[in-house]
């Protein structure tokens, strides 16, 4: 089973990812990237590793989809699944042919998902959400499998949006998390679990 993560660029998906997996009890990582041409790229690292080398501030770091894959407690032997980090999706047409080539692989991915993380980033919100988000919210609010996660709680003034994200997403489970904390996780650990 694959859950993928999903949102705009620097919502906060790969320190997600990470530090989820930290969580969950990982000390390294192995990660696997899938390039567009269709070929699989493998390389393990520590948790710190990874964090110093695949989080940045910078929009579009995360171009190709990299997964990881996680054994979770259930039953006598756990299930195992596969966390899948992708391209940020953003509005008009980017220049960098290597970017859109990263969206469009996202995009092919959601249309195959089961499960869906949609990462929405609190500090970015002003009066309204993205088109974006908004797009990915109808596409997905039908799936059995999905949710919102509202990082950066640990931002000012971000606790006081959460009402607005809630009546905006008010048909899927919305949880606040904080990705570079790892504040909220036991909540979106409990409903992956319970999908799985």
């Amino acid at each position: 089973m694959a859950c993928i993560i999903v949102g705009r660029p620097n919502s906060g998906k790969t320190s997600f990812l990470i530090n989820f997996a930290a969580y969950l009890g990982l000390n390294s990582l192995k990660i696997s990237v899938r390039r567009p041409q269709g070929y699989l790229a493998n390389q393990t690292m520590t948790i710190a590793r990874a964090r110093s080398n695949l989080i940045t501030c910078h929009s579009h770091t995360t171009r190709n989809l990299q997964s990881i894959k996680i054994v979770l407690p259930k039953g006598k032997r756990g299930k195992e699944i596969e966390i899948i980090d992708t391209c940020g999706l953003a509005e008009g047409i980017h220049p960098d042919r290597e970017v859109r080539m990263g969206m469009a692989q996202t995009i092919e991915k959601i249309l195959l998902c089961k499960m869906a993380l949609h990462i929405l980033d609190l500090s970015a919100i002003e009066k309204t959400t993205s088109t974006i988000d908004n797009e990915l919210y109808q596409y997905l609010k039908n799936s059995v499998g999905y949710a919102l996660l509202a990082n950066k709680i640990d931002k000012e003034d971000a606790l006081a949006k959460i009402t607005h994200v809630r009546n905006t997403f008010s048909s899927v489970p919305v949880f606040p998390i904080s990705a570079l904390y790892s504040r909220g996780f036991k909540e979106v650990y409990r409903f992956v679990l319970a999908y799985y």
